[in-house]
């Protein structure tokens, strides 16, 4: 077995995995990125390309970012389009620019080494610190380790203390449709149809919050649901019923269920409901979160709540460690957050700035 020693170690390379990588790389470090898939960008290129959520305050008429460094590098890299929706703006911005962008990031870092395809990820911890990775006959041995994978996957492996919820956040799976006829009011028509569908008992209740977004049906879907046959189902509706989509096609799908909530690492410290709402201050700030809270819940739809004061809050670097494995952070959907603190800083955008500055800080401490 081939064995290699390097500073960091992040697993997952989606939307905080990658600036994770690139912050520490920058920083001097020697650092390995494992990606379970062949892409870099996890759920935003899973999802079809989203728009980016989480990068500009609320309430500006024009668009101020709430974290600079690598957030604002994305943004001149990209193409996309700033949109103002309500109160809030975000960034369009296609999966496959976000992932041409992380690729040349990557590429651009001579101590970044990427492993990708890895689906047999062995985790070897001793004395509450993790020692090593194993994979397709290597051995990585880790100074510090980022579980950036979404779903706390290295801390469950390594056995760290985990936050569950009894009741997770719905998830979702995106359609991408051709030949539907333009029609403004679609984003309205679509879901109040499913909810008369729902309520008849001919789909699940979930489906009463699916939405309709230029070309991307967005479905909604409960925990345990065959997401797939859903939202094919779902679409089968639309075409019988509404005219607009009586031509239309699938053109893709995403390539799985997106979760917007699943276990979390256990920190130092638990970012909850109230300091989010309350836009709280840590001395030991990681980065700043600006989005509203955006729960997708299974009975009342999704609940929205925004940020007090100048509409951020600190996001502290006690919640993006683990509690009890010394070498462990974290970054993205798996931080020490209760369920309505998450719903705010799962954003792409947030998760981006909270990645760089966990991989600054595991470099440095790696060091």
């Amino acid at each position: 077995m081939t064995v290699k020693r390097f500073d960091v170690v992040v697993a997952g390379g989606g939307s905080s995995g990658v600036p994770a990588a690139v912050a520490a790389a920058r920083s001097g470090a020697r650092v390995a990125l494992i990606e379970q898939t062949g892409r870099l960008g996890g759920t935003p290129v899973a999802g079809l390309g989203f728009p980016i959520c989480g990068m500009f305050l609320a309430d500006y008429k024009k668009p101020t970012l709430v974290n600079e460094g690598l957030v604002r590098e994305f943004l001149d890299a990209s193409d996309g389009e700033v949109e103002r929706r309500g109160r809030v703006q975000l960034l369009r911005c296609s999966g496959e620019m976000l992932e041409q962008i992380y690729n040349a990031w990557v590429d651009a870092e001579p101590n970044l080494k990427l492993f990708t395809d890895v689906d047999d990820l062995q985790v070897f911890s001793n004395d509450g610190r993790i020692e090593s990775f194993r994979f397709q006959g290597l051995e990585l041995e880790a100074g510090a380790v980022i579980d950036c994978t979404g779903r706390a996957a290295v801390a469950k492996r390594c056995g760290a203390d985990l936050l569950s919820s009894k009741n997770p956040a719905l998830a979702g799976f995106i359609l991408r449709l051709s030949h539907v006829v333009p029609n403004e009011m679609l984003p309205i028509r679509v879901p109040h149809l499913l909810w008369k569908t729902a309520e008849s008992g001919r789909l699940p209740a979930a489906a009463r919050y699916t939405v309709f977004d230029r070309d991307l049906l967005k479905v909604s879907v409960e925990p345990g649901a065959d997401a797939e046959a859903l939202a094919l189902n779902i679409f089968s509706v639309l075409k019988a019923e509404l005219p607009e989509f009586q031509c239309s096609e699938i053109v893709e799908t995403s390539t799985g269920r997106l979760e917007r909530e699943g276990v979390r690492l256990k920190g130092t410290a638990v970012l909850d409901e109230q300091s989010v709402r309350s836009g709280a201050r840590f001395d030991d700030a990681a980065a700043k979160g600006c989005w509203p809270m955006e729960f997708w819940d299974a009975e009342k739809g999704v609940l929205y709540s925004y940020v007090d004061g100048d509409g951020t809050y600190d996001i502290p670097m006690r919640a993006l460690r683990s509690n009890t494995v010394s070498n462990l952070w974290t970054a993205g959907r798996s931080v020490s957050a209760d369920s309505m603190a998450l719903s705010s800083v799962r954003v792409v955008g947030t998760c981006m700035a909270v990645g760089e500055a966990v991989g600054a800080a595991a470099a440095k401490e790696a060091a």
